[in-house]
């Protein structure tokens, strides 16, 4: 994950705040080419999306840059 697309948001007094923000996740393809996709996410003040994040991205070799076809998997733990 390279961008979170906020950066920082504070909870509310009675319990966890959500935004809607959109992620931005960089990855290189089988031909060396690095590659962006971007998603719409709900993140919760709970679980905060932190830069370099760990995910699993799974794209289509004959067309890495089909971002339709494009899944990311963020993971639930932070990659330091």
């Amino acid at each position: 994950m390279t961008d979170k697309g906020y950066r920082e948001f504070t909870p509310r007094p009675f319990g966890p705040s959500t935004i809607l923000t959109v992620v931005t996740f960089t990855f290189v393809d089988a031909n060396d080419v690095q590659r962006w996709v971007r998603r719409r996410m709900l993140i919760s003040s709970d679980a905060p999306v932190l830069d370099g994040q760990a995910t699993k991205i799974w794209y289509d070799a004959a067309d890495p840059g089909n971002e339709s076809r494009i899944v990311v998997e963020l993971a639930t733990t932070s990659a330091r």
